[in-house]
């Protein structure tokens, strides 16, 4: 089998596994460790690709693996995302042809990148759901928030039933906080799962109804942007490398 092909099918069989990954982890915030097993099971032919096809990219792809494995680590380590997207940058890291030997194209920092920037496609979200709840109406607020409070919340959250929030809380970061008869607006979004669980509990039990609208923000994982990225990354590269290369001439 040729080398275009090996890679054509080692990027196929990536693009399933983190489908179901991503897929997986937004359904239960679980993702089956057999998953990046079976994707590091492809690094022998992604290496065969690299030293058979494109020994010129061989450095790149190695630079790519070490900083695959680095990000992974601190990721796992500082928990700045969970355990399945540090496998994922790992395991992609190991897996992925470069694009070239640019430092701009290597795969593990460029997927990561292409994942980040692609996950600004949740605003225009938002904002279509706020602008349907307006025109239906009229309004978005019930109370009287600052006008910089109102102008992060319209980008970042909408309104959503209390209930709904309460059966599926690993879905919603609770911006809205109601607990102890006051309004309060939390913009520092922290552990969506564990979190709005306990704040949307505390309010049901001080008395706000199920069927209240409150704010929330879409609890969406990286693991989801990380596949979105990987695409970019097979079919274009880096996202920003057409911008990078024109300014640094």
């Amino acid at each position: 089998m040729g080398a275009e092909l090996v890679e054509l099918a080692v990027e196929v069989i990536c693009l399933a596994l983190l489908g179901y990954a991503a897929y997986s982890d937004y359904k239960t915030r679980l993702v089956d460790d057999r998953v990046w097993l079976c994707m590091a099971a492809l690094a022998p032919l992604t290496l065969y690709v690299v030293w058979v096809a494109r020994p010129r990219l061989l450095v790149t792809y190695i630079a790519s693996l070490a900083a695959g494995l680095t990000l992974g680590l601190v990721i796992g380590a500082t928990k700045l995302a969970g355990g399945a997207d540090a496998k994922a940058v790992m395991a992609l890291s190991a897996v992925t042809v470069p694009k070239g030997p640019s430092p701009l194209l290597i795969p593990s920092l460029a997927v990561l990148l292409n994942g980040v920037i692609l996950s600004l496609v949740t605003i225009p979200y938002v904002l279509a759901r706020n602008s349907i709840e307006y025109a239906r109406r009229g309004r978005l607020f019930d109370d009287s928030p600052p006008l910089r409070v109102r102008a992060v919340l319209v980008l970042i959250a909408f309104r959503e039933r209390l209930g709904r929030v309460a059966a599926e809380p690993h879905k919603y970061f609770i911006v809205e906080d109601r607990r102890g008869g006051a309004r309060r607006y939390r913009l520092c979004l922290v552990s969506a799962e564990e979190d709005t669980a306990q704040v949307v509990r505390e309010m049901m039990e001080g008395g706000v109804s199920e069927e209240e609208l409150v704010w929330v923000s879409p609890s969406i994982p990286l693991i989801v942007y990380i596949l979105l990225g990987y695409a970019y990354y097979i079919a274009w590269g880096n996202v920003l490398a057409p911008i990078l290369s024109a300014l640094l001439g």
